[in-house]
């Protein structure tokens, strides 16, 4: 069946004089016409998120603060995109939470979105390169400035939110990378190791290549995937992957110390790659080297630091790094380290290697810790408190995103607190009078850096936290009394001891008690889980911040910490807003530079909202008393 289309005619051709005149003014009318859309479109859409922004929202400072993006002087034409586009487009895209591709096709066809970015109706909006490039150009130069501009609005709209008090939390944003199997692991992290030595020196990688054992190394082409194997068979796969690996980092090494040198700037990357290979090695497995043998400590224990501590390379002298020299006669045994021995900042995934398990702690067992594992970052977030019973307008507020910091994931939650006082402090010139957050920053040591970091301005409002491994008995540290002099500490019997060590596992001193000195105290079978009359002593620990927790435990105990308490529900909502509706769950790029900016800008996209909210709040709360 054949579908027969109607012919239309064809136009009848303007006169030449309309197609001069025309022709002439034809920017005008554009012009005009894209002038005239655009009032009738705001005037029926004056409630638009966009349109709100457009009349409260200043990007004076932003324009300003991302001015260098373009270069001012020299040869070439004026910019096609000016930055105060961009700077709006980059806003919009984290907004609404758009990828930069959806983002150019918004801009070019959504008539409200390309008014507020400021393009006319028939003009051509940004591509998304040109969008990345601004995008990655911010993240580097200028990571605070939208943030920061944005909030400074915000307090000048709302005086009473910098008086307000604060709360804090953190959450997870996963990484854009897929957690990987430690051959996996191992063989990406020495591909990007060779890949990097490419880039600086073809040679010198040539010559890796001709005695690297890249079977070993990589895998025949045929060979089975690692779920296919028995236990037996996976060992022997970490044995030969793992001595493949030492060997490539020697030979790459060798190469770093021909002469002449490479330049620092080349030399970098590879010794970060180098050392990150190491770290992998010394977090996930062990080598049992042969008696005759010595091996050096970097690679006996996993690492319980950053990876930005762990990698630790010295451009000067990168033979300082090099791992043991492994014996072709008497190769070491390689075993793979059980999970509770593993490194505690391991590298998850040599895609971004910045990224680390973050374990979200929800039960402790028998000394084991179970929860939820996530392998990205660990985001920190201060807000500012709502009111639990508005009364009035000053009330009506609350919940703005005050400071966020972001982390490796395995870093713990109560580490970032004092960065993020210090940020404000910096940035905002603020000092809140109060942080409330949860158990994990509970510690003495935290609330002692707390009062560091803002000259004892703010009062760290949490619930203690609870010691690991302590007795089952009913007299514990808070029960002891400790000398004005902190040499002596008396039992609640009476009993002083002099006797103190420094701990090796805290911040603080372990005070003995010998069981010759209390075979006949009645309380024994309160302080002690032995029987009577052991000749065991009884170990406590006294912490250095021992002030600051009796300062908080007796505070906790009081009515205003209650009432403060109530507060950290607003946390979770702010932090349920940012992952579900900001795009603030999953990373977009790699690195810890990038997972920062982004987590910065979902915070704007909040803030914003946030504050158009309460503006349509207080204009309602406004209008009620006239319409009675």
């Amino acid at each position: 069946m054949r579908i027969v289309m109607p012919t239309c005619p064809c136009p009848q051709p303007l006169p030449a004089f309309v197609n001069t005149i025309l022709m002439a003014y034809w920017t005008f009318i554009l012009d005009w016409c894209s002038q005239q859309i655009y009032a009738h479109l705001i005037h029926r859409d004056s409630q638009h998120l966009l349109v709100r922004l457009q009349t409260r929202l200043k990007f004076t400072a932003v324009e300003a603060a991302c001015a260098a993006f373009h270069h001012a002087d020299g040869a070439g034409a004026p910019p096609t995109h000016p930055t105060a586009q961009l700077a709006r487009a980059l806003l919009v895209g984290h907004l609404y939470d758009w990828s930069l591709r959806q983002l150019e096709w918004q801009i070019r066809y959504n008539l409200v979105v390309k008014w507020f970015v400021g393009y006319p109706i028939f003009a051509d909006g940004p591509d998304h390169a040109t969008l990345e490039r601004f995008e990655l150009w911010v993240a580097e130069h200028q990571p605070r400035a939208i943030f920061d501009d944005v909030l400074r609005q915000i307090d000048a709209i709302f005086p009473h939110e910098r008086a307000r008090d604060q709360v804090g939390d953190t959450y997870a944003l996963r990484a854009d990378a897929a957690k990987e199997s430690l051959v996996h692991l191992i063989r990406h992290a020495c591909r990007r190791l060779l890949t990097v030595l490419h880039s600086a020196d073809v040679e010198r990688h040539a010559c890796v290549i001709a005695a690297l054992d890249r079977t070993a190394l990589f895998g025949a082409p045929n060979e089975h995937r690692d779920w296919y194997l028995t236990d037996a068979q996976h060992a022997a796969r970490v044995q030969t992957t793992v001595l493949a690996a030492l060997d490539c980092t020697r030979l790459v090494r060798a190469q770093l110390a021909v002469v002449p040198p490479l330049p620092n700037d080349l030399t970098g990357p590879i010794l970060d790659w180098l050392d990150r290979v190491d770290k992998i090695i010394a977090d996930e497995v062990i080598l049992a080297f042969p008696e005759s043998q010595a091996i050096s400590a970097p690679l006996t224990a996993p690492s319980t630091t950053p990876v930005d501590a762990a990698l630790t390379s010295s451009l000067e002298t990168p033979s300082a790094l090099s791992p043991p020299t492994v014996s072709a006669t008497a190769p070491p045994t390689v075993t793979e380290r059980p999970a509770p021995v593993k490194g505690a900042y391991r590298i998850g995934s040599a895609t971004d290697p910045d990224a680390t398990y973050r374990v979200h702690t929800h039960t402790r067992q028998a000394g084991k810790t179970a929860g939820k594992t996530d392998l990205g970052y660990n985001v920190s977030v201060l807000v500012s408190a709502d009111a639990i019973d508005p009364v009035d307008s000053d009330a009506l507020g609350g919940a703005f995103i005050r400071e966020v910091h972001v982390d490796t994931g395995a870093q713990p939650d109560a580490v970032a607190l004092p960065d993020l006082l210090v940020s404000q402090r910096q940035f905002h010139d603020l000092i809140p009078s109060k942080v409330i957050y949860d158990t994990a920053a509970g510690s003495g040591k935290t609330r002692h850096l707390v009062a560091l970091a803002t000259d004892l301005r703010t009062q760290l409002v949490a619930r203690l936290s609870a010691p690991l491994g302590r007795r089952t008995t009913d007299f514990g540290p808070e029960h002891f009394t400790l000398s004005a002099n902190g040499a002596a500490l008396t039992c609640p019997h009476g009993l002083t001891t002099y006797i103190a060590y420094r701990s090796g596992s805290g911040d603080g001193r372990d005070f003995r008690f010998l069981g010759s000195s209390c075979v006949d105290c009645p309380l024994w079978s309160q302080c002690r889980t032995q029987p009577v009359g052991s000749r065991a002593m009884r170990q406590v620990f006294i912490s250095d911040y021992r002030d600051q927790i009796t300062a908080a435990r007796a505070y906790n105990a009081t009515l205003p910490f209650k009432q403060d308490m109530k507060h950290r529900a607003v946390v979770e909502r702010v932090i349920a807003a940012l992952v579900r509706y900001n795009g603030a769950r999953h990373a977009r790029r790699r690195g810890l530079t990038f997972a920062d900016f982004q987590v910065r800008m979902n915070a704007t996209a909040y803030n914003l909202k946030r504050w158009m909210r309460l503006l349509a709040l207080r204009e309602l709360a406004a209008k009620k008393p006239a319409s009675t």
